[in-house]
């Protein structure tokens, strides 16, 4: 059959497709046609594609020159809704038609944020119901999530390829809902598995702020902000406008398809289709609790509601309060950080003794050390009191410490303003990721 295409045209159509050697292929038929629901005894079957045709003509750079500066113009116009950018998003049937090229020709300028911070004002200003916002498909929303996915990909990726890769390895069974049980499976034993997918995937996630780009940080300290100007003492607001972009656009949409988002390259059989659901709507409703003012959550699946009500608790709630702070500060120093103090990272090494000249061994001591959103201090084991503790904010560097200094691998130095504290992790990865997580709190200082 000879495929005519013409542009801006849809034509559906089934094309019967079989080796060359058979002869002829098969003309088109109509949609829904008897001819295409069936195949004759022995053939290889059918296969039904979505095709879809694009034609575009590419010019040398300067034919784009004036749209290019008329489109870079756009944070700068008021209202934003006569800006370029926005009357292309109206103009199109799909907004991430528009949004893609939009965010890309930004992005190469680094003015970004501003669009974002024009487009997002504009729909905070006209926000009635606090709670709708962001939650459109939007161009704001649009542009906002394809710039995560083009500056967080790598590190949705780091953070939630164990918890996914362990759930479509161990293929276990973590159905709750009693109407879809399979015989012989017990509902205490699945409800056991779904809460250890869900413990691990929101500890991945809580415990990865250190690693999320500054590029996202800078835009939800924006977004926070905005919903803080425009809702004053609405704290709960300033997690929502976040939320909904890294929760329930983010993360959820990554465990609920992973191929999508390169987490997974093999087809998902059914049963760790449905863990990954269950884990993705949990991961959504954890965000939503910490943005909500309700004491009674409301949810779709009376099965569903009892597994929360079982399993997350106000400590859970906190962890993620406690991300959607980290995450969204710029510019904020840790002292500052008007939150209860939660643990970092902890961990047994080796220190050398303050004020000590000399290079024996006796110098070293293996100390407990452990790190808080307020402070880092060390003591003799996890239990006992600190020997030492260092207020965040007076940490002004980390730096790794060359091998020939102490004879000694895997050594660095936190960085005082009288003096430095010398570590030696356990070995090197142990070390990145202390320096790491050292390095990212010392640019809040």
């Amino acid at each position: 059959a000879t495929w005519a295409w013409t542009r801006g045209l849809s034509r559906p159509a089934w094309y019967l497709l079989q080796p060359r050697s058979e002869g002829q292929r098969s003309p088109p038929t109509s949609m829904g046609s008897s001819s295409a629901n069936g195949a004759a005894a022995g053939s290889l079957g059918s296969l039904r594609l979505k095709l879809f045709f694009t034609s575009d003509r590419v010019f040398s750079s300067h034919f784009y020159r004036d749209l290019r500066e008329l489109l870079l113009m756009s944070p700068d116009v008021k209202p934003v809704t006569s800006s370029a950018a926005y009357v292309l998003g109206e103009m199109v049937q799909h907004k991430d038609d528009a949004a893609q090229p939009l965010v890309k020709i930004f992005k190469s300028h680094s003015s970004v944020l501003p669009l974002l911070r024009a487009l997002a004002s504009w729909e905070v200003a006209g926000a009635t119901d606090p709670h709708t916002i962001f939650r459109g498909n939007t161009l704001v929303s649009k542009c906002v999530d394809e710039y995560m996915k083009l500056t967080g990909m790598l590190y949705l990726q780091d953070t939630l390829k164990t918890v996914v890769a362990k759930i479509l390895s161990e293929r276990l069974s973590c159905e709750i809902d009693p109407t879809r049980l399979k015989d012989g499976e017990s509902l205490k034993v699945n409800e056991a598995h779904l809460r250890g997918y869900v413990g691990s995937a929101l500890q991945a996630i809580v415990g990865s702020w250190v690693a999320c780009p500054w590029e996202l940080c800078d835009l939800f300290s924006m977004l926070r902000g905005l919903a803080a100007d425009r809702f004053p003492g609405r704290k709960e607001l300033q997690y929502s406008v976040i939320s909904v972009f890294l929760f329930l656009r983010f993360f959820a949409a990554a465990i609920l398809s992973p191929k999508l988002f390169e987490l997974a390259s093999r087809p998902i059989d059914e049963q760790s289709h449905r863990t990954l659901t269950l884990v993705s709507k949990s991961i959504q409703t954890l965000g939503n609790l910490v943005s909500s003012t309700s004491a009674q959550p409301f949810y779709k699946e009376d099965y569903m509601k009892e597994f929360y009500e079982n399993f997350i608790t106000e400590e859970h709630k906190e962890s993620v309060r406690q991300y959607l702070e980290l995450i969204s500060l710029k510019n904020v120093p840790m002292r500052n950080l008007d939150t209860p103090s939660i643990v970092l990272k902890e961990g047994t090494m080796t220190k050398r003794a303050q004020g000590r000249n000399k290079l024996g061994l006796k110098n070293f001591k293996r100390r407990y050390f452990c790190l808080t959103t307020k402070e880092l201090y060390y003591s003799k084991t996890k239990d006992s009191s600190p020997l030492c503790t260092i207020p965040l904010y007076e940490i002004l560097g980390v730096e790794k410490v060359q091998e020939d200094s102490f004879k000694m691998k895997n050594v660095f130095q936190v960085i005082q303003k009288s003096r430095a504290l010398y570590i030696q992790a356990n070995n090197c990865v142990e070390e990145k990721e202390w320096r790491t997580i050292l390095t990212r709190i010392c640019h809040f200082n």
